[in-house]
């Protein structure tokens, strides 16, 4: 499981890839497959200052979805995840 680079879908462009995938699963292939290193990091960033700014209480399963569908809109995956 190795690729230099990827053509990002949040960046538009080929950028460096993950060196794996980010999380298990389904979802981490995706997200290997399909999102550069640097946006993945922004992402990261990102998701921080919405848990913090939206004050979200992650032991809720709402709350764990809430942020889940941002970040497939945020990397632009929305297409490819159900």
């Amino acid at each position: 499981m190795q690729q230099n680079t990827v053509y990002c879908r949040r960046l538009k462009q080929e950028l460096e890839a993950l060196p794996e995938a980010p999380i298990p699963g389904s979802l981490g292939e995706i997200i290997w497959r399909n999102i550069s290193a640097q946006a993945y990091s922004d992402w990261l960033e990102v998701e921080i200052k919405i848990i913090n700014e939206e004050r979200l209480d992650l032991s809720e399963e709402a709350e764990q979805e809430r942020l889940f569908r941002q970040m497939l809109a945020y990397l632009n995956l929305e297409d490819l995840v159900e």
